[in-house]
């Protein structure tokens, strides 16, 4: 990756994994070839440490949900994206109008096709499988639109910690 770290909003390319698929393939355990070995080995008292998986990626752009890197493990929060041409006109147009829960329509996309990121296709990517060249940048408009998808997606409830904000700024202006 490039010395400018990634920023919210961009689109690039990216080695995304794919979901690890049974049976798991174990790289650099002797003892342990699946992970069903590793499983027994830890059941009959052997080492409880990380087990590496090998995984397959696919290169692909990728949307930026933040810039900032992961200080634990170097990773950025992405959504994938797909070709909007390749989508039935009907679910084209669900998308365009908004309808379509999971998906929502890029701009600003520079290599010439639409794009829509997938919700539900959130992962995360080491900085170092991340392409330094921008494909393009949405605006915040749409990245506004992208996390309301998120939220609506997962479920999150942010009504209690929205009004313990609201209640921190009144109290310090006096108003609470």
């Amino acid at each position: 990756m490039s010395a400018e770290p990634p920023l919210r909003g961009e689109i690039r390319w990216a080695l995304v994994p794919y979901v690890a698929q049974a049976p798991y393939a174990v790289v650099g355990e002797p003892d342990a070839t699946t992970f069903a070995d590793v499983v027994r080995q830890i059941r009959d008292g052997g080492p409880r440490s990380a087990v590496d998986l090998k995984l397959r990626t696919v290169l692909r752009p990728v949307l930026l949900v933040h810039g900032w890197e992961s200080a634990t493990h170097g990773s950025y929060v992405v959504l994938r994206t797909r070709r909007l041409s390749v989508l039935s006109p009907a679910s084209q147009a669900a998308v365009r109008s908004g309808a379509a829960n999971g998906l929502v329509l890029l701009d600003g996309v520079t290599d010439g096709h639409e794009r829509v990121a997938m919700v539900a296709g959130l992962a995360r990517v080491h900085g170092t499988a991340i392409e330094p060249w921008v494909a393009g940048r949405v605006t915040s408009e749409t990245m506004r639109r992208v996390d309301e998808r998120i939220v609506d997606r997962l479920g999150l409830e942010l009504d209690r910690p929205v009004q313990r904000g609201i209640s921190r700024v009144l109290s310090r202006v006096g108003l609470a």
